[in-house]
C-alpha cells in the first residue's frame, strides 16, 4: 500500500486493515500496534459522542491526523488535503492530543521513583548516594526558513535538544525539550525545571552520608559539559593518578543507564578522541566503526566547512588554518593525535577501521564488509541499493532537501585529492614529514595508503 493510500484509508476509517509497519513508520514513524496502543490509552480524553448534528470524528482518525500534522510541522494543508478536515481541525486536534499525551501517558513514563531504591540502585554500581544521571542528546528536525539560524547545531544539521534524567534501571524520571539545537547544553541544563529544583533542594528529601570526613549530599552524574556544583558531578579532566581514573570509570558506568534505556539496537555517533570514549564502552562488546579519511584532504575539508558553518569561528587564510590544524588548534583538536589512539585497538575484534577513500573506490565492497561486522547477511540486491543510495552523489542530492540551506555546508565536493588544489608544496612537504614522524611504522598509518593519496 502507498503513503497516500495509507492516509486515505485513515481518512476513511479503515485503519485496522493496513498492517506494513514499513509504511507506518515512513507516514508516522511508529509501528501500528504503537498507534494503536496511543489510541487505547488516550481514549478517555479524546472519546466523542456523536450528536444530532454530526457523527463525531473517528478518534484513530484524529490522533493519525495529529501525528501527521506533527511530522510536517510547516505545512497545514497537506494534512487537511489527505484527511479531508479543515485546518482549525488538525490544530485543534493536534493541541487535544499533546495535552492527552502530557495529562494521561507523562505521569506514566516519567515519574521520579522511590528515592531509596534509586540510590541503593546506585550504590550498587559502586556509586554512592547518587539521585540519577543526567544527559542531552540533539533530535535532528526539519526547521523552517525563517528560524534556521536558530536550530543549527553545531556538527551542521538542524536540532531541537532533549535532555534527560534515568535511574539506576535507565528508566525516565525527567525530561526536558524544545531548545533550539544552536543552544550550548549548559545554558539549556540552567534553564530547566530539574536544575531549579535542585539548586532549591525541592527534588528529593535531603539524605547526607559521610565520607571521609566529608558530608555528602544527593547528587546526580553528569558528563564534562555539567557545572562542577555540589550535587552534579562529573568526570576529572587532565592528567588522571589512580585513584582519579577510578572515579571516572565508576562515574562511567553509572552514567551508561541512559544508554540502556534506548531500544536495542542503538546507534551513537561521535567525533570524541579514543581516549575520551568511556571505558564501560571499549571495554565492551559494542561494535565500534571507526572512519578516517586521509590527513590532507581532512584539512582542506575541514578549511571550508570551518568557513562555511556559522556556528564554528571563521578563519582569515588557508595558510592560517593550515598552522592551526598542523598544531591541533582546531575544534576536536589534533588529527596525528586521534588516529594514534586509535591505532592501539587496530587489532579489536569489536572495533573496525574503515577508510574514506576505500569506500571511494568500491562502496558496495564497503557496505558488505560494514554490515558482516555488525552481523548482518544482506542480499546482494540490497547490498547494491544500499550503496547506491550512499554515493556522495547520491547524498548531496537530498541534502537541501533534508538540511535546507545547510546542505551545501555538509556536501560540498567529497573527491580524492582534492588537497592538491589548495597545499603548497611547502605545506605538503611539512604534512609529510609530521606524518612521517607521528603515524611511519603504524598498523593505522599503513592502512592510510599515505604515499597513494597525499603524494603527488
Amino acid at each position: 500500500m502507498t503513503r497516500d493510500c495509507l492516509k486515505q484509508a485513515l481518512s476513511g476509517g479503515i485503519i485496522l486493515h493496513v498492517s506494513d509497519d514499513e509504511q507506518w513508520l515512513q507516514n508516522f514513524r511508529l509501528r501500528k500496534a504503537t498507534f494503536l496502543g496511543l489510541c487505547d490509552e488516550l481514549t478517555p480524553a479524546l472519546w466523542y459522542k456523536d450528536t444530532r448534528m454530526s457523527a463525531a470524528l473517528l478518534l484513530e482518525k484524529r490522533v493519525a491526523s495529529a501525528l501527521c500534522k506533527s511530522a510536517i510541522p510547516d505545512c497545514y494543508q497537506l494534512v487537511t488535503n489527505q484527511f479531508g478536515v479543515g485546518m482549525s481541525t488538525v490544530g485543534l486536534r493536534l493541541t487535544e492530543m499533546c495535552r492527552a499525551i502530557n495529562h494521561i501517558l507523562l505521569q506514566k513514563t516519567v515519574t521520579l521513583g522511590n528515592m531509596h531504591n534509586i540510590v541503593d540502585g546506585f550504590a550498587q554500581m559502586d556509586f554512592p548516594n547518587c539521585r540519577g544521571a543526567t544527559d542531552g542528546t540533539h533530535i535532528p528536525i526539519l526547521a523552517q526558513d525563517q528560524l534556521a539560524t536558530e536550530y543549527i547545531y553545531q556538527k551542521g544539521y538542524f536540532s531541537m535538544v532533549l535532555q534527560v534524567l534515568v535511574d539506576h534501571r535507565g528508566c525516565f524520571t525527567d525530561v526536558n525539550a524544545g531548545w533550539s539545537g544552536k543552544v550550548h547544553d549548559i545554558y539549556t541544563f540552567r534553564n530547566t525545571g530539574l536544575f531549579r529544583k535542585l539548586q532549591a533542594g525541592t527534588l528529593s528529601p535531603d539524605q547526607k552520608i559521610t565520607v571521609g570526613e566529608v558530608k555528602m549530599p544527593t547528587v546526580i552524574l553528569g558528563d564534562p559539559t555539567y557545572p562542577l556544583m555540589l550535587w552534579p558531578m562529573k568526570p576529572y579532566m587532565g592528567h588522571l593518578d589512580s585513584s582519579k581514573e577510578r572515579f571516572n570509570n565508576r562515574l562511567s558506568k553509572c552514567r551508561m543507564t541512559k544508554i540502556k534505556s534506548l531500544p536495542s539496537p542503538r546507534l551513537f555517533t561521535t567525533h570524541l578522541h579514543c581516549d575520551n570514549i568511556p571505558k564501560a564502552v571499549l571495554g565492551s562488546n559494542a561494535k565500534l566503526l571507526v572512519l578516517f579519511r586521509n590527513p590532507k584532504d581532512v584539512a582542506v575539508s575541514y578549511y571550508r566547512f570551518y568557513n562555511k558553518n556559522p556556528m564554528l569561528p571563521n578563519v582569515s587564510s588557508w595558510d592560517e588554518f593550515f598552522q592551526k590544524f598542523m598544531s591541533g588548534e582546531v575544534c576536536w583538536n589534533s588529527y596525528f593525535d586521534h588516529i594514534l589512539a586509535w591505532n592501539k585497538h587496530m587489532d579489536k575484534e569489536n572495533i573496525m577501521i574503515i577508510t574514506y577513500e576505500e569506500m571511494k573506490e568500491n562502496l558496495p565492497q564497503g557496505v558488505k564488509q560494514i554490515a558482516e561486522f555488525l552481523g548482518f547477511s544482506l542480499p546482494e540486491e540490497k547490498i547494491q541499493s544500499i550503496a547506491e543510495n550512499a554515493t556522495f552523489e547520491s547524498m548531496s542530492n537530498i541534502s537541501q532537501e533534508k538540511y535546507g540551506k545547510y546542505g551545501s555546508i555538509l556536501f560540498r565536493k567529497g573527491t580524492v585529492g582534492d588537497w592538491k588544489n589548495l597545499f603548497t608544496e611547502a605545506q605538503s612537504q611539512e604534512m609529510d614529514a609530521k606524518f612521517e614522524e607521528s603515524l611511519a611504522g603504524t598498523k593505522l598509518g599503513a592502512r592510510l595508503k599515505y604515499d597513494k593519496y597525499c603524494k603527488y
